[in-house]
């Protein structure tokens, strides 16, 4: 090779690196161990080991029972990484080019779309481990090319979303007591849908979705709507439609597999599907009518999410009318916390809507303080980057509308605090907090707080009047932390 090419080489090398963007970020304070199972390696970094743990049992139990309704289990060792970076709870699955799953330790909160369950952790392993039966599942001429490439070729990776989602759904709520398929708030969804004769069209659901609830579409829509095949199919339904599936040289033939399997295609069974959810709510729908209706005055219209409002006390208005403040994320402007002007207790003024603090997490509450400042939470990273919901303020008379910059001020740092509520007399808070090993009951406990002096509100960083003291769980099964300062936990 000569100097020149060399020399181009290099600058190619160094252009790749560049837009190749930056390296994945990880803590270097953290040690990463492994628990080894006949079938899986789970690995997770220090302050997991029992969650650790009982994850490696529970993924053994977890595989037998899927195994009697999925056919064939997975041949090879699951990889399972389990970290707590951040305050979502989550988690994905992968079968190429080895068997992987990757969960978040911390649980849903209670409101959320994933809030019904029994045990958390056994429903999350079950939903992942459900993708890796379902993809892995392979025969014929993709077995060759695995056996020759390594496994790079998967069928049943090849399929609408809400076919991979849908049957990990139903698997979740088979093998537990909570699940989707349970869930009141997926069921009400659903009714207001089929009721406003407004069901997603099976086009729709299988590409990007952008109408509401967006993503959940593939779960709440493909979860029903594949239970209700096994439910009347028979329970091993799938087993068989994935073996057919996995031995195609060509995937996509979606509706080949289905009609062996049940005689029908996917539309026709769609159809007889939306007809008798029709049948259910329109009887549902009856019943309560006939009880009588009290329906409220609708205030807003901006679609998705609407959530926490609070009346504003006489000192935090801008005038003499009564206002409301909520957190809004309608997917069009800034999310955060809106100032309603009410022009009456029956009609709002959405032309007078401004946003007071511009926040992002899931479903955020507020609280006002005795100076008329509103507390609330918000995620925002951690010392160590980490991205927790945190508790601030926004001083009275005051906007943050880009976010946690200016006159906002930061009150806890990596402490996990949500849903702020602060006393009467302005001198206390209340509010819940998030731990890892909360993940396999309810998340959080109820905490309270001595609020800060406005001396100590001075600057950015956590005041040392703000150190909660525990008073133990309320209305929640999961432990309180040992430790409850608003510095960072040592462990994070």
């Amino acid at each position: 090779m000569t100097r020149a090419a060399l020399r181009g080489g290099v600058a190619l090398l160094s252009l790749a690196v560049l837009l190749g963007g930056r390296p994945a970020k990880a803590d270097p304070y953290l040690r990463w161990y492994t628990v080894e199972t006949p079938h899986f390696r789970v690995h997770y970094h220090s302050g997991l080991d029992e969650t650790a743990q009982r994850t490696a049992s529970l993924a053994e139990a977890i595989r037998e029972r899927l195994t009697t309704a999925l056919g064939k289990a997975p041949g090879e060792v699951t990889h399972i990484r389990i970290k707590d970076f951040s305050d979502s709870a989550n988690g994905d699955a992968a079968a190429v080019p080895y068997n992987a799953i990757r969960l978040l330790a911390t649980a849903p909160e209670e409101l959320s779309s994933l809030g019904d369950y029994d045990d958390w952790m056994t429903t999350l392993v079950t939903h992942e481990q459900t993708h890796v039966f379902h993809i892995d599942t392979y025969s014929g001429a993709a077995a060759i090319l695995n056996a020759l490439l390594g496994k790079t070729y998967a069928p049943n990776q090849e399929q609408p979303h809400w076919i991979l989602e849908g049957l990990a759904v139903s698997m979740e709520s088979r093998f537990t007591s909570g699940g989707r398929l349970r869930s009141p708030l997926y069921d009400m969804y659903l009714r207001a849908d089929v009721l406003e004769h407004r069901a997603v069209p099976l086009d729709v659901m299988s590409h990007n979705v952008r109408r509401w609830p967006q993503g959940d579409v593939w779960y709440l829509y493909g979860g029903r709507f594949i239970g209700w095949i096994l439910d009347t199919y028979g329970p091993d339904t799938f087993a068989a439609v994935a073996a057919d599936y996995g031995s195609n040289v060509i995937p996509w033939g979606l509706n080949r597999s289905i009609r062996r399997a049940t005689g029908r295609t996917y539309p026709e069974l769609y159809e007889g599907w939306l007809k008798s959810l029709e049948e259910t709510y329109a009887a549902q729908a009856a019943s309560v009518r006939a009880r009588g209706l009290r329906v409220g005055s609708r205030l807003t219209h901006g679609g998705r999410v609407a959530a926490s409002p609070r009346f504003a006390p006489a000192c935090a208005r801008r005038g003499a009318r009564e206002e409301i403040l909520y957190y809004r994320d309608d997917g069009h402007i800034p999310s955060g916390f809106y100032r309603l002007p009410l022009a009456s207790r029956t009609e709002a003024g959405e032309g007078d809507l401004e946003i007071v603090a511009r926040a992002e997490g899931s479903a955020l509450s507020a609280s006002f303080d005795s100076g008329c400042g509103i507390v609330f939470d918000a995620v925002a990273p951690s010392e160590r980057l980490q991205s927790f919901y945190d508790l601030h303020r926004q001083p009275p008379g005051t906007r943050s509308a880009m976010g946690g910059r200016g006159s906002r001020e930061r009150w806890t740092t990596g402490m996990r605090a949500r849903s702020p509520d602060v006393s009467p007399d302005g001198r206390q808070i209340a509010f819940v907090t998030n731990h890892p090993r909360a993940a396999s009951a309810r998340s959080g406990g109820w905490f309270r707080a001595r609020a800060p002096s406005k001396r100590s509100r001075r600057g950015s960083h956590p005041t040392a009047g703000a150190s909660p003291t525990a008073r133990g769980p309320v209305g929640a099964t999961a432990t309180s932390a040992s430790s409850t300062s608003a510095r960072e936990p040592s462990s994070r």
